[in-house]
């Protein structure tokens, strides 16, 4: 099979990379826009959007049918898989990912990050079962249930203003005494009566049959220890890059396994740019599609030159 070719290849179709292949094709860049799942990343599991401007309030889901539209009305491929490597060339890099093999100019990695996990014993057994990291996606599932949020930043703040509508209660559990969250959206959950606290809180353990039944609980200040009866928990701890496909390239990172970049989306592999939460500068919607488009505009900049 012939490999593909294009001027540049963007990896990851979130904020980043949307608005890195929209700017690339108008510069009249031949691009490719190569995603895991769908268009959206992050954002898609977010059930409201209020802080991004011209949407006073917008679902995540909504948010990524505009950039998915936007997206497709222009001359950008679109291509759904998973990138395994990525080498360097003569005339640029070559992609290889798990259904076909594509070469470019100039590649920009906007593959944002992925949830973290618990780390506890049957946390993997429980995924799909009980265990989520995305209330958005499943927690339709749950509706009328007892459910449990971990987390203390914005997300675990909105994942429960969300369930708290369709749940008959929930438990946000935290391993910190403060919430590194909005004060405006943290009130709305605060105010929720279905809503239960636990601050200074770890889960120790998950169990159940099948299904998840319920967690096991111990707070870090007084060793106290309970039992919540709960079909489904929410993981929102953060997230970790994965960067993998990238060892080839020997690129250089930063703390938490994020890439390294200037003032121009660079990284030290010359034609080579990334840009959204895989830099570990972004965590806005609107940052991303900033960097996004900077790196586009500069890879524009650096083929020119080459």
């Amino acid at each position: 099979m012939k490999t593909k070719e294009y001027d540049i290849v963007i990896v990851g179709a979130g904020a980043a990379g949307c608005a890195a292949a929209i700017y690339s094709s108008r510069r009249n860049l031949k691009t490719l826009l190569l995603e895991l799942k769908g268009v959206g990343g992050l954002f898609l599991d977010a059930s409201w959007i209020e802080n991004y401007p011209g949407f006073e309030r917008i679902s995540g889901v909504e948010l990524a049918e505009k950039f998915k539209s936007q997206v497709k009305k222009l001359p950008i491929d679109l291509v759904l898989g998973e990138v395994q490597s990525i080498k360097k060339n003569e005339e640029g890099f070559e992609i290889k990912t798990t259904k076909e093999n594509f070469s470019a100019k100039s590649v920009v990695v906007a593959a944002g990050t992925r949830p973290k996990e618990l780390g506890l014993k049957d946390e993997k057994r429980f995924s799909g079962l009980g265990v989520s990291y995305c209330a958005t996606c499943d927690g339709p599932l749950f509706r009328g249930k007892e459910v449990a949020v971990v987390g203390g930043g914005n997300s675990a703040i909105q994942y429960t203003l969300f369930l708290s509508e369709i749940c008959s209660k929930v438990y946000l559990i935290n391993r910190e005494k403060e919430f590194n969250a909005e004060d405006i959206v943290l009130e709305k959950v605060k105010s929720q009566k279905n809503v239960e606290i636990k601050t200074l809180y770890n889960i120790t353990e998950l169990f159940g049959k099948k299904f998840l039944e319920g967690i096991k609980i111990k707070n870090s200040e007084n060793g106290k220890e309970g039992t919540l009866e709960v079909s489904g928990v929410f993981v929102t701890i953060g997230h970790e890059t994965k960067l993998d496909f990238l060892k080839d390239l020997k690129v250089e990172l930063g703390e938490k396994n994020t890439i390294k970049i200037n003032e121009k989306m660079e990284t030290n592999v010359p034609g080579l740019f990334a840009a959204g939460d895989v830099t570990g500068t972004a965590g806005q919607i609107i940052i991303a599609c900033g960097q996004g488009a900077k790196a586009a505009l500069n890879a524009a900049s650096y083929l020119k030159e080459k």
